[in-house]
């Protein structure tokens, strides 16, 4: 019962974690489609296409594993609005592509968005991933079309093209495929490990006494910094003390 409307094909499809049996997914000409009760086979599927939407591709549907409410809608073509946002399971839509696009309306030369994900932080907050034709961007703060996506890895993932986010909730743990440039990952627990280098505060600091005494040393500031972090020592052959 699942078949979509006549001349388009399923593109994308995704699982809530958040909501037992509750199925999404999305057409190739800009539909998206939830279906509650999967399981049974039996269940219409609802239309919650936003009236805003594109009309392109869904590529890719991310679900916050904790809020059934929260749902992120990727859009892969060229010159359309590529990313859209609901915090009330489908009912309305914003559009929050942010910078990701030269103009608001998404034409010009703003990347091809590909996938989305979203982790939930230490600290509560939730931060979203999108893979783009340009690289990794993240943002903790979703706020319309003055959303402000920040490149991540700039040195490693760089400008290569991103097709694909998984995300391991239990230890914050992101793995990235790229295509032709292998696959990243790293543990994003933390708002400032998103953070760009421009707004980072630099701080110096001291360790003491040298070599320590007893397994025992101190650190030093030079100011005070958020408790949002994490310290370790290394010995001189790279192992964690």
């Amino acid at each position: 019962n699942c078949t979509p409307l006549t001349g388009q094909e399923f593109s994308s499809i995704a699982m809530s974690k958040a909501q037992a049996n509750t199925l999404y997914f999305g057409t190739d000409k800009g539909r998206l489609y939830k279906l509650y009760n999967a399981h049974t086979g039996q269940s219409v599927p609802k239309d919650i296409t936003g009236s805003n939407f594109s009309t392109g591709n869904i590529n890719c549907i991310a679900l916050d594993p904790s809020d059934s409410n929260s749902i992120t809608v990727v859009f892969s073509n060229y010159n359309i609005i590529s990313l859209y946002h609901s915090d009330d399971a489908g009912n309305t839509w914003t559009n929050v592509s942010g910078n990701l696009e030269e103009n608001p309306n998404g034409s010009g030369s703003g990347p091809s968005c590909r996938w989305a994900n979203v982790v939930t932080l230490n600290n509560g907050r939730k931060a979203w991933f999108i893979g783009t034709s340009v690289g990794l961007y993240s943002t903790d703060t979703l706020n319309g079309i003055n959303t402000r996506w920040i490149q991540q890895s700039p040195n490693g993932i760089a400008n290569n093209i991103v097709t694909m986010i998984d995300v391991r909730s239990k230890d914050n743990c992101i793995a990235v495929a790229t295509h032709g440039n292998g696959a990243y990952s790293a543990n994003i627990a933390r708002s400032w490990q998103i953070s760009d280098l421009e707004t980072e505060t630099k701080t110096t600091f001291s360790i003491y006494p040298n070599p320590s005494q007893d397994g025992i040393c101190k650190l030093a500031l030079s100011q005070a910094i958020s408790p949002d972090f994490d310290i370790e020592l290394m010995n001189v052959l790279g192992q964690t003390m």
